[in-house]
């Protein structure tokens, strides 16, 4: 029988979590740690806590899969506070375990006690503290939750006289998506009204958004962009989506002004997984109507949405696919307007300025 450690460490490699990230102190850390060289998952010891959540999140954004950092007890907690912040707005699987005072004893010592829970229950999907008889269990939700739509930080406390005891319970593995079919959608808003407003457009403009990065995604936005000839924009976590040289490319969305001209001339936005938590906290100046394709609902207050299609981005873009008219969109024009946006902004400079050295990187990537 496996200890609770070594259960724990098994789950997160089997999820696809390629290493731990953080701050070790002592108790329940050490155990994991040591858990994890056996599973040959490698632990990188961070500058701090926050640093080491930051790391799990950069991890998860390219592998797709959910990233791990640890914390000590108490203060260790509080540190990564702002790193748990990272990953709850920008959508980020992170699974944060800490460490804790003994489970025997948990409310005996005054030494660096602080309520974890509490602490972090403003910014997490899920918190919860294993015991040898749920931690099959209690892994498993967290990690199910941490990837289910929209993806953001989990908690889970770690006991150290619990860790090293024998795991008695069984999981659940449901470590899959959280949409048993992906031809069923959730209509937020009037989407025959969307529908009709997709139909009559002739200029709509495609924005993509955090939520629609994946393979399948990308393919189906890429490919509806090309036979509708559509421009579209993305945000800053949907960069390369429609990549730069693309020629239906028409810059960043932000909610800023740079955009707006391109913007402006749109009679239709259709948001592509696009979620608010992105845009400039500035008010919404575009007087077109705007549908969204996504899999999670978002917030409608900032962004006033005719309707939202909730479900499989890939399947939802072929209603619209379906429901659009002939383009008038001149291709050609947007490409230009967006070089020289792009000029206006990166002067030229016999400096090493900022914009010359991402465009020398660029060229070499």
């Amino acid at each position: 029988m496996i200890s609770v450690a070594d259960l724990i460490v098994t789950r997160l490699r089997d999820a696809g979590v390629a290493a731990l990230f953080g701050v070790p102190g002592g108790g329940s850390n050490l155990d994991l740690i040591e858990a994890a060289r056996h599973a040959g998952l490698p632990f990188v010891l961070t500058a701090s806590e926050t640093a080491g959540a930051i790391a799990a999140i950069a991890q998860a954004e390219i592998s797709g899969r959910p990233g791990a950092c640890l914390t000590t007890l108490g203060p260790g907690v509080a540190s990564v506070v702002n790193g748990v912040a990272c990953a709850r707005l920008d959508r980020a699987p992170l699974i944060v375990l800490t460490d804790s005072h003994p489970a025997a004893a948990r409310d005996r010592f005054a030494h660096q006690r602080l309520d974890h829970h509490a602490l972090l229950a403003p910014m997490t999907k899920f918190s919860a503290t294993i015991t040898a008889d749920n931690a099959a269990e209690i892994v498993d939700q967290a990690i199910a939750c941490a990837i289910a739509p929209p993806p953001g930080p989990v908690h889970v406390e770690c006991p150290p006289d619990v860790t090293t005891m024998p795991s008695t319970g069984a999981g659940i593995r449901n470590h899959g998506s959280a949409t048993s079919n992906a031809a069923q959608f959730l209509v937020v808003g009037l989407w025959e009204t969307a529908q009709s407003a997709i139909g009559g457009a002739r200029k709509p403009l495609l924005v993509a958004g955090l939520g629609a990065r994946g393979p399948m995604d990308v393919a189906a936005i890429r490919s509806l962009c090309e036979r509708h000839a559509l421009p579209a924009m993305v945000t800053y976590k949907a960069k390369g989506v429609v990549p730069d040289g693309d020629p239906h490319f028409a810059g960043v969305f932000t909610n800023g002004t740079i955009e707006q001209r391109i913007v402006d001339e749109a009679d239709l936005l259709i948001g592509v997984g696009l979620d608010p938590v992105e845009l400039l906290p500035r008010p919404w100046r575009s007087q077109q109507p705007i549908v969204c394709c996504g899999p999670w609902p978002v917030e409608a207050r900032h962004v006033p949405f005719v309707a939202q299609l909730i479900g499989d981005v890939a399947i939802a873009l072929e209603r619209v696919d379906d429901a659009l008219g002939e383009s008038a969109w001149n291709l050609g024009a947007v490409g230009r307007t967006v070089a020289a946006q792009r000029e206006a902004i990166c002067p030229v400079s016999k400096d090493l300025s900022a914009h010359r050295v991402v465009g020398e990187i660029a060229d070499r990537v």
